[in-house]
């Protein structure tokens, strides 16, 4: 567990004021330019101290790495630092690099072998570093930092100077790595498809403050996060393949005993996928719908009703089973229906999409 409390003042215009808790897992950092997500980065790798009236307390675990008396410096932390460029040698070839990193590693459980199968660099090992595509080099750049067996890992906008084809083939890589590590992992951004894909826990910061958090299922729905990010609310549910239907390009998903058919290129029964389902994409029926081409057609409790970014609708709120669904509903046909909390209906999803490299 990381544990940080930070008050800077930097000038007049802005002041950080954070306290964050980041167990094993990934806590994604989300917010715009400047609202100090790096800083929070920076602080908790030793290399940014704080000025003589700034407060600063970071610990791992039971150990305080800084408070008012103590200051362990960057080299002591064991931190992993993965930064929006690649930080490689560049007169030595993939392989030298991660030797490199190896040679001064902390003594751990992560040996080469490990980050070469995780991030499926064997074919690049012989190559040399500039030679390597953007996402190629930071597969690379995370190899080499993994080596180095980190007490927690810092990843500062990873992604952020890839185009979109080399982020989303990175992306599994990263997902990989949530569910082998067994470390806090702090991850930057400020694109919400990596929150979704990513990440456990999820802290909205602003100007310098954590405005709001939660888990990504409760945070991908939430609307403050809507309003900063202009994205629309959406369901972000983790699941698992029950089978693939060959025939028809489709993964079946089970919702509390309910089938959830994804359109994706084929999947092995059993393995974990998220899928996000936007609030625009489903309706609701009093009845079960017969004779329909939708699908995927679950029943549902109607939990709460809040106003919607669209000033037309409402965002109504469902559980479907232990999984939370959103539905954008105009409030012309929240009238004709009547809806209510406590209310069953039947929630029909037109759109679901996989996060994963398997579309």
């Amino acid at each position: 567990m990381i544990s940080v409390s930070i008050r800077l003042e930097r000038s007049r215009h802005f002041t950080m004021d954070v306290e964050i808790e980041a167990p094993p897992g990934v806590t994604a950092l989300f917010g715009p330019s400047g609202a100090g997500k790096s800083t929070v980065l920076q602080v908790i790798a030793g290399l940014e101290r704080g000025g003589r009236h700034d407060r600063v307390n970071v610990r791992h675990d039971n150990e305080i790495w800084q408070d008012d008396t103590r200051f362990v410096p960057p080299h002591r932390r064991g931190v992993g630092y993965v930064f929006q460029q690649p930080q490689l040698f560049q007169h030595l070839t993939v392989l030298n690099n991660l030797r490199y990193a190896e040679k001064r590693a902390r003594l751990g459980q992560i040996v080469l072998d490990d980050v070469v199968d995780w991030l499926d660099i064997n074919p690049l090992l012989q190559r040399s570093t500039g030679s390597l595509s953007g996402g190629e080099a930071q597969r690379v750049a995370i190899a080499r930092t993994l080596l180095s067996n980190p007490r927690c890992l810092l990843m500062d906008e990873p992604l952020g100077s890839l185009d979109g084809a080399s982020r989303r083939k990175i992306l599994p890589y990263l997902a990989r790595l949530r569910s082998t590590l067994d470390i806090p992992v702090i991850y930057v951004t400020h694109a919400i498809d990596e929150v979704s894909y990513l990440a456990d826990h999820v802290l909205l910061i602003r100007a310098g403050s954590i405005i709001e958090q939660g888990s990504v299922f409760d945070m991908a729905s939430s609307l403050q996060l809507s309003r900063e990010t202009a994205a629309e609310p959406a369901a972000v549910i983790e699941t698992s393949i029950a089978q693939y239907h060959e025939a028809d390009a489709l993964a079946e998903c089970r919702i509390d005993g309910a089938a959830l058919f994804v359109a994706c290129g084929p999947l092995p029964a059993g393995e974990r996928v998220r899928i996000r389902i936007p609030a625009r994409d489903v309706s609701l029926s009093m009845s079960q719908p017969e004779d329909s081409s939708i699908l995927n057609i679950l029943p549902a409790v109607v939990q709460t009703i809040d106003e919607s970014p669209l000033p037309h609708a409402a965002l109504v709120r469902l559980t479907a089973g232990e999984h939370t669904l959103v539905a954008s509903v105009t409030h012309r046909s929240r009238r004709t229906l009547g809806l209510a909390p406590g209310q069953r209906v039947f929630a029909q999803v037109k759109g679901v999409a996989l996060l994963t490299d398997h579309g």
